[in-house]
């Protein structure tokens, strides 16, 4: 049990972590859906 407590405290930073940087991902892509609608275009400006 001590164990598995240990995981899941580990587990819920990483995941909000995860959520953080899911969440600023997303708001990036809307933005740049707004001025550039085309997505392959976006595409080759970041690679």
């Amino acid at each position: 049990m001590k164990g598995a407590a240990k995981k899941l405290g580990i587990g819920q930073t990483a995941i909000r972590s995860k959520i953080k940087t899911l969440e600023e991902i997303l708001e990036q892509n809307l933005f740049e859906k707004k001025i550039e609608p085309s997505p392959s275009q976006s595409k080759r400006v970041t690679h």
